[in-house]
């Protein structure tokens, strides 16, 4: 039996997008121009930002309403030695859930999202380079996969679409 790191066997466990305790205020524009962003094209989109900002809360609620297969995965908890096979299970279980959509639905059909929280904390691993390669591979590979990536900064990777947020002003109470 392989040996799996804590991180990869925990993939099952987030691969669905995790539940809200609160409604999101003040983001309704950023959550139309995202989905837009996805269905216009390429979709990998990376949600950039200060922490504490709302990327997750963001994604999460983008990945509720696009009709797609959701797998989340949460980088933060991943140890920096676990992160190239934690990456690499994470595609495979979006291709899967890619493929499993195409065949309920039919040829051509179905795709997921892949969603990467707090990809910044890769950026002081020891492979972030290759980390983003492996997205740019899958992305490659799978042009029905949709990435959408949380991060203080860009990937910095060819087509790659960014939302900066900034913080939220809403008029009323």
């Amino acid at each position: 039996m392989t040996h799996l790191p804590p991180a990869a066997r925990r993939l099952s466990d987030q691969r669905s997008v995790p539940p809200s305790q609160t409604p999101l205020f003040g983001r309704q524009a950023q959550v139309a121009a995202l989905i837009a962003l996805i269905n216009d094209g390429p979709s990998l989109v990376t949600i950039t930002g200060t922490g504490g900002i709302g990327k997750t809360r963001l994604a999460v609620e983008v990945s509720r309403r696009l009709h797609h297969q959701p797998v989340f995965v949460q980088l933060a908890d991943t140890d920096r030695a676990d992160v190239m096979l934690t990456l690499a299970r994470a595609i495979d279980m979006a291709r899967a859930s890619t493929s499993q959509a195409a065949g309920r639905i039919g040829p051509g059909a179905g795709s997921a999202v892949l969603v990467l929280d707090t990809f910044d904390r890769l950026l002081g691993a020891d492979h972030p380079v290759e980390a983003a390669g492996i997205i740019w591979e899958a992305w490659q590979q799978a042009p029905d996969l949709v990435l959408m990536v949380t991060s203080r900064t860009r990937l910095t990777l060819r087509d790659e679409r960014v939302m900066p947020l900034s913080v939220a002003t809403h008029s009323g109470p």
